[in-house]
């Protein structure tokens, strides 16, 4: 579906490599994006092919499809090796190599059922929320700390906020992503909010409301935080 993530695994073969620090192949692909622009690269055991013995660099991250439509996803990237066909002392030379396209059919999010607080995150998330401190004199500042976590990109996923901020004063939430995977496909964003009751008869919080779509599912969920 149009912006949920998946996993991409990326193998450079290379025999006569003369360059230390290997390249991150990069999209050619339009409307496509990596969820780790720049992932460690993992050397693997030597793997014969057309007669050579090839070192094997696996690159892993994620990507996303920001637009519907059939899309031929396609890779590139430059070396620097080293060709002893012509002399003995070799020839330095630069490949920029591609791959084979890989075709992906990337699905429009149904517009049946969407709520009302979607925003548009997919994937599959948790949402919890805490306030501190929880006895106040009217006026008194209130940290409210939200953490929406789970699998799909949500770096631009804004705060989950409620319906209505009756009897509050509200300021401009802040926020922090912290990756637990290493394709930064799995994640737990942080949102740090204060939020002022201005009223004496207030006696809790309003209930935040998150919607997001789980495209295994194929349906729009809500969470609520009371």
């Amino acid at each position: 579906y149009v912006g949920e993530a998946f996993s991409v695994s990326m193998e450079l073969l290379a025999l006569g490599l003369r360059q230390v620090h290997l390249p991150v192949p990069q999209l050619l692909t339009e409307g496509i994006r990596f969820t780790r622009m720049r992932p460690e690269f993992q050397q693997s055991s030597r793997r014969a092919s057309g007669g050579g013995l090839y070192n094997v660099f696996l690159f892993q991250t994620g990507a996303v499809a920001m637009k519907p439509g059939r899309i031929n996803l396609t890779f590139e990237v430059d070396v620097n090796v080293m060709d002893f066909s012509n002399n003995v002392f070799g020839d330095k030379r630069q490949l920029h190599l591609t791959n084979d396209p890989i075709t992906l059919n990337v699905l429009p999010l149904p517009k049946k059922g969407q709520p009302k607080n979607f925003t548009g995150a997919i994937g599959k998330f948790r949402l919890t929320a805490e306030a501190e401190p929880q006895s106040v004199q009217t006026g008194d500042p209130v940290e409210l700390t939200v953490r929406l976590s789970g699998r799909g990109s949500i770096e631009d996923t804004p705060m989950p906020t409620a319906a209505v901020w009756d009897g509050f004063k509200v300021h401009p939430a802040t926020s922090k992503v912290n990756y637990t995977d290493a394709r930064q496909m799995n994640c737990q964003k942080v949102f740090k909010q204060m939020v002022v009751p201005m009223r004496p008869e207030i006696t809790h919080m309003p209930t935040l409301e998150f919607g997001y779509f789980d495209p295994a599912s194929r349906k729009y969920i809500s969470l609520t935080a009371p």
